[in-house]
């Protein structure tokens, strides 16, 4: 068999020594044929020449390098792309996804498991981070018709298979954890505990895991459609209701001066309810905007394979 290693880099000039380190140690005890693909997504920092050094010692390397930085999802995408093992295993260069799960994986995928997850027992994050995270997963699946499952990250192994039909899917909005579960077929789990990151800094900032976010329940559900078709439905409803007492309250009792503040604060709130409406139905066209540009997900400028 032969395992790929998929893995995006971003500025982590101070993080490749220890990832080439820890991980190929455990790759050659394993004994099996190996594939590392590194791809730079628009470092700054003189990662790709690093990376490239690197080659002299480990043929086995493959060196992309993209054009800008696309981002995260998108140098994960171009990875299993060119990885051509019989399992996938994407991990993050900052030691997080401790390479000596690699055995148990496959382990389990020897057993006959097409998908092996692993999931993180404790996030040592932060509590507002973990508390966020936990509150995002158990959303996104009430939403979502294919499950994601809560605390696995983009570290898993994928036989080749899945790898395969995950290549097929070529929407530009790239969210990999919804993507990557999206396929589905035999899946084991493993639990771990998450390491702190041991060299270099976060790359995602709030703002951008927000983003993520809000683009995988865009991009894996249309229930804030369908809330919003509920609230007009719901509103309309009560709306006729409140016309026809309007209407019939002349015959049962007197009439007082309509009030001034809850004309003001009916007239703010449809209005609210009507720039909401506009807004998440725009994200949605704007997404179809983008998908109809048939863009490339990322470009590449230089490879070393």
């Amino acid at each position: 068999m032969k395992i790929s290693i998929v893995t995006p880099f971003f500025n982590e000039s101070e993080s490749i020594q220890f990832y080439f380190e820890r991980l190929v140690s455990v790759l050659e005890s394993l004994g099996h044929a190996y594939e590392i693909v590194c791809v730079d997504d628009g470092s700054e920092d003189g990662t790709f020449e690093i990376l490239v050094s690197y080659k002299v010692r480990f043929p086995q390397l493959k060196c992309i390098k993209f054009s800008r930085n696309f981002g995260k999802e998108a140098a994960l995408t171009c990875g299993l792309h060119h990885a051509t093992g019989d399992v996938v295993i994407p991990m993050d260069c900052d030691l997080q996804d401790p390479p000596e799960l690699l055995e148990s994986m496959i382990e389990e995928w020897k057993k006959g498991f097409m998908v092996v997850n692993a999931k993180r027992s404790d996030r040592d994050e932060g509590l507002m981070k973990s508390v966020s995270a936990r509150f995002f997963y158990k959303l996104i699946n009430k939403l979502s018709d294919s499950n994601i499952p809560e605390n696995v990250g983009d570290f898993r192994l994928m036989d080749k298979r899945v790898v395969q039909a995950v290549n097929q899917l070529k929407e530009k909005t790239r969210f990999m954890k919804g993507i990557l579960s999206w396929p589905g077929f035999k899946t084991a789990t493993i639990t771990y505990s998450r390491p702190s990151r041991m060299h270099g800094k976060p790359k995602q900032n709030y703002l951008k895991l927000f983003a993520l976010a809000f683009d995988g329940i865009v991009s894996f559900s249309d229930m804030p459609l369908k809330v919003i078709v509920g609230t007009g439905f719901a509103i309309t409803f009560f709306s006729f209701l409140y016309l026809i007492f309007i209407v019939l309250r002349p015959f049962f009792m007197e009439i007082d001066v309509a009030g001034y503040s809850s004309t003001i604060a009916i007239i703010l709130f449809l209005g609210g309810m009507n720039m909401l409406s506009i807004g998440v139905v725009g994200i949605f066209i704007s997404k179809i905007f983008n998908e109809s540009k048939n863009r490339p997900i990322y470009v590449v400028e230089t490879e070393v394979i």
